[in-house]
């Protein structure tokens, strides 16, 4: 299981076959996704840099990442979809519904379905298939 955004780095390197941008794209991504879903909660402090990072990231960051650039087509509109699965997620995790608070785990992490599309963009579907499983093993959380 991955605890660090840190460690992402080596899974989402295998993923995109090494591709140093659609890589880049990743960790911007995931630390967006990080630091949005602690301050929401509430449940870790960031500190002013790390904020303002991720503001820059979400404003022009991701739009200077040439592979982004290159499959923005495509890459956007799973980000507005891992948003507002993530939006649904937060309002079903406590909504006192034992069945919703359960789906609200899963929802939530739509986001990492993004790593999937990345292997699939760079290297096509035998590839994204053969990390498919190591990626979401990787990536799965115990709250």
């Amino acid at each position: 299981m991955i605890k660090t955004l840190d460690s992402h780095k080596a899974l989402f390197m295998e993923a995109c076959q090494n591709d140093a941008q659609a890589v880049d794209f990743l960790m911007r991504l995931a630390r967006l996704y990080r630091v949005w879903d602690d301050l929401y909660d509430g449940n870790r402090e960031h500190s002013g840099a790390e904020i303002s990072e991720c503001f820059a990231d979400a404003m022009f960051g991701l739009m200077d990442n040439k592979f982004f650039a290159a499959y923005r087509d495509q890459l956007w509109p799973q980000i507005v979809i891992a948003y507002n699965a993530w939006m649904d997620a937060n309002e079903w995790a406590k909504c006192g519904d034992q069945e919703k608070e359960y789906c609200a785990h899963f929802i939530k992490n739509y986001c990492d379905e993004i790593v999937m599309l990345c292997a699939f963009l760079i290297g096509g579907r035998e590839h994204m298939r053969k990390v498919s499983l190591m990626i979401r093993e990787q990536l799965m959380r115990k709250e």
